[in-house]
Formats: C-alpha cells, sequence, structure tokens
C-alpha cells in the first residue's frame, strides 16, 4: 500500500509538472457541469443571475438565461404515452394486510382482498426546456415516504376509470411520484440522464417511467361490473407545474372488463358497431330513461282515454 501510495504521488507530481493546473476555461466547464446537477446552481428569483440574463422557472428551480429581446423563457411540456399503459393492464386480485404501504398511503382504504386494474405511468417532457423540481427535503410539495425511502412530489397523477358516458366508475390515488430521468425519448436530448429522487426532475426529451407493479399504480375496481370502459390518466392535474401546453396532459384507454376476471384492450365487440356507435348507444339509452321517466310524470295530468293503446 505505501509504494502504491507513493508511485501515484509521484505521477500527479509528474502530470502537474508537464501540464500545469487545470485551465480557468476547463474549471468553468467542470462548474457549468455541476451547476445542472445541484440545486445551489440553480436560481429561484433573477437576483440569482448575472447581469443581463434572466430566472426562467421550469417547476420549482429554473436555470439563468440570456433572453434576446421579446422572446419568452422556454417551457417543458408534459405528455402522457398511452401505448406504456395499454401495453402493461393488467387485472389481479391482491392480499393487503394491515399496515402495508398501500394502506398508510391511503392507495387502498382498508385490509382485505382487493381486485386492482394496474398499469404503468410514462410521462415525457418534449418541451424546450428541462422541468427542474430540485432537493426535496424540506420542499413544500413533497413528501416524505417512509415505505419506499425517498420524497414523493405530491399530485403528480390522477387516475379515473369512467362508463362510456363519462361517469366516474372508480376512482384511482392521486399519485404521488419521484420524477426521474427513466427513458431518453428524442435524439437530441442529452445523452446521459440528470435526475433523480435526490435533484427531481425530467430532462427536455426524457421521460419518467413509474411502472405497473409499483405500489398505487392502480385503479381500484374490487365494485366495478363487467363492461366497457376508458381509463383516463392526467399528468400535473392542478397545472402546479409550467408547461408550454396543457392540452396534452390527458390520455384515455378503451378496455373491457370481462365476466370471468381478466382485462382487455378495446371495447366490447359488437357487430357492426363502433366505439363511437356504443358511446352514442349508451348515451342514447341513458337519455330515454331520462325521456321515460318525464313521459310517466307527464301522464298523470292526461286522461286516460287520450293516450294510446300501447301506454
Amino acid at each position: 500500500m505505501k509504494t502504491c501510495g507513493w508511485w501515484l504521488t509521484f505521477c500527479c507530481a509528474a502530470l502537474l509538472s508537464a501540464y500545469g493546473t487545470p485551465s480557468a476555461s476547463a474549471q468553468a466547464v467542470d462548474r457549468a457541469l455541476s451547476a445542472s446537477l445541484t440545486a445551489g446552481e440553480s436560481c429561484t428569483v433573477a437576483g440569482d443571475c448575472s447581469a443581463g440574463e434572466v430566472c426562467c422557472l421550469a417547476g420549482f428551480l429554473g436555470t439563468c438565461t440570456a433572453l434576446q429581446p421579446g422572446a419568452a423563457c422556454p417551457l417543458p411540456d408534459l405528455v402522457v404515452d398511452a401505448d406504456t399503459a395499454l401495453a402493461s393492464l393488467s387485472l389481479s386480485s391482491e392480499l393487503f394486510s394491515e399496515g402495508s404501504c398501500a394502506i398508510e398511503e391511503g392507495c387502498v382504504s382498508a385490509p382485505g382482498t382487493r381486485r386492482l386494474l394496474r398499469f404503468g405511468t410514462e410521462t415525457a417532457n418534449l418541451g424546450d426546456t428541462d422541468i427542474i423540481l430540485g432537493d426535496p427535503s424540506g420542499q413544500p410539495g413533497f413528501e416524505f415516504s417512509a415505505c419506499h425511502g425517498h420524497y414523493h412530489f405530491e399530485g403528480y397523477a390522477e387516475y379515473q376509470l369512467l362508463t362510456l358516458t363519462g361517469q366516474v366508475a372508480a376512482s384511482g390515488h392521486k399519485q404521488a411520484f419521484c420524477l426521474l430521468d427513466s427513458v431518453r425519448v428524442r435524439s437530441d436530448a442529452a445523452v446521459s440522464p440528470r435526475y433523480n429522487c435526490e435533484f427531481q426532475g425530467i430532462q427536455a426529451g426524457w421521460s419518467d417511467v413509474y411502472g405497473a407493479d409499483l405500489d398505487c399504480q392502480w385503479v381500484d375496481v374490487t365494485n366495478v361490473p363487467p363492461g366497457g370502459y376508458r381509463l383516463r390518466i392526467i399528468v400535473n392535474p392542478e397545472r402546479t407545474l409550467p408547461e408550454s401546453n396543457f392540452d396534452n396532459n390527458v390520455a384515455e384507454i378503451a378496455l373491457t372488463i370481462t365476466s370471468n376476471g381478466e382485462v382487455i384492450a378495446g371495447l366490447p365487440a359488437v357487430p357492426g358497431l363502433t366505439y363511437w356507435g356504443m358511446f352514442l348507444l349508451a348515451a342514447g339509452l341513458s337519455g330515454l330513461g331520462q325521456w321515460a321517466k318525464r313521459a310517466s310524470c307527464a301522464s298523470r295530468n292526461v286522461k286516460s282515454s287520450r293516450l294510446p293503446s300501447w301506454w
């Protein structure tokens, strides 16, 4: 060990003698790279930036940016990937014991066996800049999960199972996420991941993926009857995080819960009936019921002799 330490010291001294200490430009590059990974170099107000720069917030933190006259700060854009949810759909019966993480986090209401519609959630940042939440410790909007050992950003996603007429058949827990770089989804994006559970965010051109096997990645459908439904996934539902476009924060997936306890993509097969045909049929039947109710009430004020024979 002593010989190895002496040898390393000799080598370092020789290199410094030959090439000198790192240049100021090299040190500046190192600082710039570090700035992208630490909250200390990020900005929250314009006063954190140099003259001629503004603090472009893209989450809870921003980056100091020199903008051209009249230019606006770039913004992230979160988009739900419906294909990820569709490919990971499953229906399972699971037993939850007292004190399980799912119960503590409010994903199921009580111990026992529940029937769960599981699916994965992938949200890509297709905007022009990173979404930056930063160090979550002690920051509003985050909650520490003792079960998972890290902080979650509260209310990032919301899940609903809708009937074909748009009524809520079952709601999922308002899901909290640890936002990080999971998958590079754009060719012009940075090559390496940057954000993690200790310093949260999503780079432009990257996506965050919550797998179907994770806690709370479900809607509890224990009391939902078989039939056709639409699974709705909403990210950033309260618009807490700034985005260039909020219109693409929702994805809906058509599915069928069968009578033998399975889930399949798409709606129940009816010969000659399209998805919208089924929707209109369901809406029409609902409207017919309302019309019949009104007609029944009105008929009380009409003499029976004036009613048709089939009434």
